[in-house]
């Protein structure tokens, strides 16, 4: 899904895309869906935190994910997904770990999602 795209665009492209893409209102609305697709693993759910790795493999991605209303909170409730496979919880625990580390408010972000 978003990966092709990602590997397409690069630099300043990419950079243009992140932006119209939360204008949009895109990544709250892949927090809306993925937050439906909580109770049980699924091709979507993968998909939308393949999607959310890549947005957030860059500084303004990180950023746009963070300030998105419930996205962190919904990444981290995505990982009590029964059946959801080790290598999407060990890129959902990533990119909380980075989060947590970004002044001022990402530790606070992580912490009380």
């Amino acid at each position: 899904m978003f990966g092709a795209l990602s590997n397409t665009l690069a630099g300043h492209e990419l950079t243009t895309w992140l932006k119209q893409f939360e204008e949009l209102g895109g990544i709250a609305v892949m927090a809306k869906v993925l937050h439906e697709h909580l109770s049980h693993a699924d091709k979507v759910q993968a998909e939308l935190i393949l999607a959310f790795t890549k947005i957030a493999n860059n500084k303004i991605g990180l950023d746009l994910v963070m300030h998105t209303p419930n996205a962190v909170n919904t990444l981290a409730l995505t990982l009590t997904t029964k059946d959801l496979a080790m290598d999407l919880k060990l890129d959902i625990i990533k990119m909380l770990t980075v989060i947590s580390i970004i002044p001022p408010d990402g530790h606070r972000l992580v912490v009380l999602a």
